[in-house]
């Protein structure tokens, strides 16, 4: 009779690709990412300013939206902050992050404020 321990299997702890790739795909409803909205979605999870042009229907609210869902994974708390140039896409927006994670409460207004500093009306604050 062999007295050995029993030999355990021991899988290997996930990379940060492969925990976003699993959590953004579903949460997003997706089979798998497309290679740049992975990599985006990582420099947005490591606080990194990303700039992308990217054409209608190809995916960028997956990685608009990347921040908010992982740190929802990791039940951080939070602002997520998306300024868009139209109220047609602030409610475009506002409904697919609804749709895509409902774990994340979405509020959103079309109103601008501007809030400015007149230094000749000694300090007072105006706002437009």
């Amino acid at each position: 009779m062999d007295s050995s321990p029993p030999i355990q299997v021991v899988s290997q702890p996930e990379t940060p690709a492969q925990w976003m790739e699993r959590v953004l795909s579903a949460r997003c409803k997706l089979t798998r990412l497309r290679p740049f909205q992975l990599d985006l979605a990582l420099e947005i999870d490591n606080k990194k300013n990303v700039f992308c042009v990217i054409a209608t229907g190809m995916g960028k609210t997956v990685v608009l939206m990347a921040g908010a869902m992982a740190a929802s994974a990791r039940s951080e708390k939070g602002i997520a902050l998306l300024i868009v140039p139209t109220k047609v896409l602030v409610e475009q927006q506002a409904e697919v992050a609804s749709r895509l994670d409902s774990l994340i409460p979405v509020t959103f207004s079309t109103r601008r404020w501007l809030m400015t500093i007149d230094q000749t009306a000694g300090g007072k604050e105006t706002g437009r």
